[in-house]
């Protein structure tokens, strides 16, 4: 349900997903390169949550290492003052 009412509000293709993930090509979060992540890619991550009304579109999204997407780092999604949707 939470991701149908932000893919109401904003929504990446797989297209910009992949221009995302080959720019940064490292988890934003820990700097660890993408070749050196489990499966070769990163995982994408909600900068703003969207249990916390955050959208799903390209401008809110960041990749991440499973590790960081899967620790919940809230003190970077608390401090994130930035309105992306």
């Amino acid at each position: 349900f939470r991701l149908s009412v932000a893919r109401e509000k904003g929504r990446h293709t797989k297209q910009e997903w992949v221009v995302l993930h080959d720019v940064f090509k490292r988890c934003v979060l820990c700097d660890v390169p993408v070749s050196e992540l489990y499966g070769g890619h990163a995982t994408k991550d909600h900068i703003k949550p969207i249990m916390f009304g955050g959208c799903d579109c390209i401008a809110n999204l960041q990749p991440v290492c499973r590790e960081c997407n899967t620790k919940g780092i809230m003190l970077i999604r608390l401090t994130h003052t930035g309105t992306r949707c």
